[in-house]
């Protein structure tokens, strides 16, 4: 989702959300840097609440329920159960009933919002702004960013601020760095390497289900 024309804009996200709501389908709708003025890339201020307020419409109407990605992930898992996702039950002694068909979602649609990266305007812009609709999000975050001192990134008491607001922090590697590869299969085993750290800090920082 980008300001930008274009990319994704308001107009697009909408017909998304639109879409969700009249199939029963899921729409993930992730973000960079939101800032109050656009000038690469970003999401304003402006538009990114006008998308929530949107969005707040058809949830008062129960026509869409926003998730975070774990929250998502334990509904399908639940609902629509995958071979191996879940532990196996033990057999029963005698033959079970027929299972019941998977219950209803809440709402038809379902929506996720997520931003990547680990940018302090998570915190400062977009943090108030889905709070206000009470809404929760997914932040992708970067281990190195957060513990750098470049304050254009969160630091760890406003990650934590997400947290406690009831985000999931999800793993976008150590660094997002892929420089130095000089093969695709290098390549994908450096990813792997930073996207295995920043897991072990993941967890042993918040244990987040969204890690």
């Amino acid at each position: 989702f980008s300001s930008d024309p274009r990319y994704t804009d308001v107009k697009s996200v909408k017909q998304a959300v639109d879409d969700a709501v009249h199939t029963g389908s899921t729409v993930i709708i992730f973000m960079n840097q939101v800032l109050p003025e656009y000038y690469d890339g970003n999401v304003t201020v402006a538009d990114l609440q006008e998308v929530v307020n949107y969005v707040k419409a058809y949830s008062d109407q129960k026509l869409v329920s926003v998730m975070t990605i774990s929250e998502w992930y334990r509904w399908q898992i639940t609902h629509f159960p995958v071979p191996g996702a879940l532990p196996e039950p033990e057999p029963p002694e005698e033959p079970p009933e027929p299972p019941e068909p998977p219950e209803p979602p809440a709402s038809p649609g379902t929506l996720l919002f997520t931003f990547d990266r680990g940018w302090q305007s998570h915190y400062t812009n977009a943090l108030p702004i889905l709070n206000s609709a009470g809404f929760t999000a997914t932040a992708y975050v970067c281990r190195d960013y957060i513990l750098s001192t470049n304050k254009g990134w969160m630091n760890l008491t406003q990650l934590r601020a997400l947290q406690q607001a009831g985000w999931d922090i999800g793993n976008m590697t150590v660094n997002y760095d892929t420089s130095g590869a000089t093969t695709v299969q290098k390549n994908l085993q450096k990813l792997l390497k930073s996207y295995q750290d920043n897991q072990k800090w993941l967890k042993s920082y918040a244990n987040s289900p969204g890690a």
